[in-house]
């Protein structure tokens, strides 16, 4: 009987051994939230750089169909069609839902082709948004010329 009783002592789990099976579990639940946690997060900094790159494509779009002459910075346009253009695109921004605030600006800088001897305009828009200390942006160019599309390609590839 006395070995009977010993081997009925040893088949179970103590205490002790139950707590640290709940601990070790319970750090890998942390773990697999901790993980779930930052794929939203990085999940939601990849669809609002999307959404800000569609926004900032579409903005250029415009430029590149706006004559040459009226292709200007933000803020110093005097024609009426980009300036319209850009009221209807702080509408817009405002509504694609990027966390904080939204902003965006557009740069224009002439460059001399040498190639052709014709203008050239580099426009870069840029897209910020976020929270003080905690801003993202976006930020796009491309190059328009008074020729045209067709001519922009031409003047900006080397001549062979």
């Amino acid at each position: 009987m006395h070995r009977r009783g010993v081997a009925a002592r040893q088949a179970g789990f103590t205490l002790l051994e139950v707590m640290i099976a709940l601990v070790v579990l319970l750090l890998g639940v942390l773990g697999i939230f901790g993980l779930l946690n930052s794929s939203m997060v990085m999940n939601r900094n990849s669809v609002e750089t999307s959404k800000a790159a569609h926004f900032a494509q579409k903005r250029l779009e415009t430029i590149r169909n706006t004559p040459f002459i009226e292709v200007e910075p933000r803020g110093a346009t005097n024609y009426p069609r980009l300036a319209n253009d850009d009221a209807a695109a702080d509408q817009e921004l405002q509504q694609l839902g990027l966390s904080g605030s939204a902003t965006w600006d557009r740069q224009v800088l002439r460059v001399d082709s040498y190639a052709s001897g014709d203008a050239l305009k580099r426009v870069v828009v840029t897209v910020t948004w976020g929270k003080a200390g905690e801003t993202d942006s976006v930020s796009l160019v491309t190059y328009v010329s008074r020729g045209g599309l067709n001519n922009t390609a031409r003047m900006i590839e080397p001549s062979l």
